[in-house]
């Protein structure tokens, strides 16, 4: 039996909101595919246009959605879109790496309001790093005199494996003593109003692309994120696949015949002899550095020995490469492609397709999606 404290007043959280069905399947449309017009919800959903039109009157009298005349005019009736009211809230979205802290606060119509970097050394631990944090964000809520209740979600992305039964971090050495930190409490304690997210930026990427960037039309993919260290996100019939402990994607100790891993990627890269006006191991490749071509083929083949596993056992449509790699270019993708072709079965890879990933800050928009798509919850 829990106490309640006398003096100090409860705090009811703002979110998640419950919604009918149909307004819930309403806002999901508009959050993933953008704004729409009335008829194309109705189209989407299978509803007549009058019932959609109670639906839409409904969101609007609760301030989540609003009309706004399609800028695409051509002559005769202007069609009216809708979309997310900017003032109905705002998701507050945070990327850590090993040296800086990227926060973003955009208003509900996914418009960037506040953005800036700190630097940090994520070594120095979770305590005042998530301070900083909190502090910062407190002070441009306060100069830009937005209520703290008006923050509905908030998420934070880490170079590493979450729990998801505790929502603490474990223990790598991408999170040198972050390990079961409990980042989430500290969220809900700073951000009582809000859904909290916390999640392997692998994830985020990989939702991102789902939701804005090249995945947009797959429901199976996989994102390889390159860096410190490398770790995948994965996309199963269009969710994040995280596994049971939160581990699944963590493909950077996988063994290989030879007894390399995945990680040897950075001592590889890091050995490459730049010369000339080579500013990157592409450049060297593309100056005809021997040294760097043979380390971009020799990483390329580690990269695709490991995705022909992951092609076998989960049969995705794309598979992204992001990160590091996305500085070592086509040279590099065209070696990792190879290497798909020569380890895997000739029907599993018929219809895959393997490229870079597009989107920069893709940390930082999956995040801000996920934080969005979580702010509704369907009534039961």
């Amino acid at each position: 039996m829990s106490i309640t404290n006398p003096f100090q007043p409860e705090i009811i959280p703002t979110t998640p909101v419950p919604l009918s069905p149909v307004e819930y399947r309403t806002v999901q449309i508009l959050r993933q595919q953008g704004s729409l017009s009335r008829t194309a919800i109705a189209g989407e959903i299978g509803y007549s246009a009058s019932k959609i039109t109670a639906v839409v009157h409904k969101l609007d009298d609760a301030g989540i959605i609003e009309e706004k005349e399609d800028s695409t005019y051509t002559g005769g009736r202007r069609a009216r879109d809708l979309f997310f009211d900017p003032a109905y809230g705002y998701l507050l979205s945070v990327s850590i790496s090993k040296d800086k802290l990227d926060i973003a606060l955009v208003d509900f119509a996914e418009q960037v309001r506040v953005r800036r970097m700190l630097p940090i050394r994520i070594d120095e631990g979770p305590a005042g790093i998530m301070q900083s944090m909190r502090d910062f964000v407190f002070g441009r809520l306060e100069r830009f005199d937005i209520p703290s209740d008006k923050v509905l979600g908030v998420g934070v992305t880490l170079p590493g494996a979450i729990n998801q039964a505790s929502g603490t971090p474990f223990d790598s050495p991408d999170l040198p003593g972050w390990g079961g930190y409990q980042i989430v409490s500290f969220l809900r304690e700073s951000f009582p109003h809000a859904v909290v997210n916390v999640e392997k930026d692998a994830n985020a990427m990989a939702f991102a692309e789902l939701r804005k960037g090249r995945g947009k039309d797959f429901e199976h993919m996989i994102y390889v994120h390159i860096d410190e260290s490398v770790r995948a996100g994965l996309i199963l019939d269009g969710k994040v696949f995280r596994g049971i402990s939160g581990r699944a994607g963590d493909i950077g100790q996988i063994l290989l015949p030879d007894g390399q891993n995945l990680q040897s990627l950075n001592s590889l890269v890091d050995t490459i002899p730049l010369s000339g006006h080579s500013t990157n191991t592409n450049t060297a490749a593309l100056e005809g550095s021997s040294d760097a071509i043979a380390i971009i083929q020799q990483s390329g083949e580690l990269i695709g020995q490991v995705l022909s596993t992951m092609i076998t056992l989960l049969d995705p449509q794309l598979i992204l490469i992001g990160g590091r790699a996305t500085t070592l270019g086509h040279p590099f993708l065209a070696a990792i492609r190879r290497s798909v072709l020569d380890y895997s079965q000739s029907f599993s890879t018929e219809h895959l397709q393997v490229e870079l990933a597009p989107l920069n800050d893709a940390s930082l928009i999956g995040m801000m999606a996920m934080n969005a798509e979580n702010i509704f919850v369907p009534e039961s």
